[in-house]
């Protein structure tokens, strides 16, 4: 049996439109929004390998605002080497300027840029990670 005018309007009326369904959704999903006093934090992450044992290899070119903490740290590895960083590629020579690290220790440091950390391992293809949390 055909639907009259009225009902049939009244039915249209009833279901909401995509844009009304959006808004719906939009709402529901608002309540779990953040206020806008918390910090979203964004996190970039880097690996830097050795390739050549006792070669030098500059962290990537990844501008960081000023006063961020940058963690870096040596991945572990089967054959448990040992890496260095230093600021500098000739401070990477020298023992005196440089920081040793084994598998698994890591250092905090303030760089404005990941380009400022150097990397060296007494094994090739020794993995380390740059940390950077905003």
């Amino acid at each position: 049996m055909p639907m009259s005018a009225t009902s049939q309007a009244r039915c249209e009326d009833s279901v909401p439109t995509d844009n009304e369904l959006l808004r719906q959704i939009a709402d529901a999903l608002g309540a779990n929004r953040r206020s806008d006093t918390e910090r979203v934090e964004q996190v970039i992450i880097r690996r830097v390998r050795v390739l050549t044992a006792d070669s030098a290899e500059q962290g990537p070119n990844i501008p960081l605002p000023k006063g961020v903490t940058t963690t870096i740290r040596q991945r572990r590895h089967l054959f448990n080497p040992t890496g260095y960083v230093a600021f500098s590629e000739g401070a990477l020579r020298d023992t005196t300027t440089r920081v040793e690290l084994a598998d698994g220790d890591s250092l905090e440091v303030k760089i404005t840029n990941f380009k400022q950390a150097w990397f060296s391992a007494d094994t090739a293809n020794t993995d380390f990670e740059m940390v950077a949390e905003l």
